[in-house]
């Protein structure tokens, strides 16, 4: 069984290579931790990996999210799937915390996005969309992200990259279909709030900057 990590007082040596390794995420603090995200204490103690990460910030406005997505579509969230390891067989790597980190390898969990009107793009309503999100665990083994996204039952409009063909292996072993750009979630007031609650704006703006910009090119694509 692998060693615990914590890495609240890890030395700026070690917090540089975890940065390394997970790209555009920044961890936190580990094993235990106490908060009131209900997906996190939905997430017991474990005695494998135990990493804690306050998320990564999506700075894009409307405007250029409308203009990179391939897909943008109001969605309803649906229970998410089976977390996993982003390996080809979907199995833990070997190796003690410290050698798991130093690749890669991270587990996700897939959340299902159920269609109810389409903005942009060829999504059907109805028609349940896939995207993987970075946590969860497997095992003894977790990844927790502490700013939730995807909540089950939230109304959200959604921007989507479609990589399934750039990425069609990684789609047909672990469904990375789509990559997310941009979410905003809707309230029954209309309003429409970004990540981390920055720069809420009134449903009808929103809808009329996406209408606005979704044909036009992107300053900078999003990659697969």
């Amino acid at each position: 069984m692998s060693t615990s990590l914590k890495l609240r007082n890890a030395s700026a040596g070690a917090i540089f290579l975890v940065m390394l390794a997970v790209g555009f995420l920044i961890f936190g603090t580990g094993k235990g931790q106490t908060t009131t995200d209900s997906y996190v204490q939905d997430l017991p103690p474990v005695t494998g990996i135990d990493v804690s990460s306050g998320g990564y910030l999506v700075t894009l406005d409307a405007d250029e999210s409308a203009r990179r997505a391939d897909v943008i579509a109001e969605v309803t969230v649906l229970k998410p799937g089976a977390p996993f390891w982003n390996t080809a067989d979907k199995a833990r790597p070997a190796g003690n915390a410290s050698e798991v980190l130093a690749t890669a390898s991270r587990i996700f969990t897939p959340v299902q996005l159920q269609v109810v009107n389409t903005l942009k793009g060829n999504a059907q309503p109805g028609q349940v969309l896939t995207v993987n999100r970075y946590g969860g665990r497997v095992g003894e083994d977790r990844f927790l992200i502490e700013e939730p996204y995807f909540v089950e039952g939230d109304r959200l409009i959604v921007f989507l990259r479609d990589c399934s063909t750039e990425r069609s292996t990684l789609r047909v072993q672990q469904g990375f279909g789509y990559r997310f750009i941009q979410r905003f979630e809707v309230d029954s007031n209309g309003v429409a709030t970004k990540i981390l609650n920055r720069d809420p704006v009134q449903l009808t703006e929103l809808l009329n900057t996406i209408e606005s910009e979704k044909d036009n090119a992107p300053l900078s694509p999003t990659s697969c």
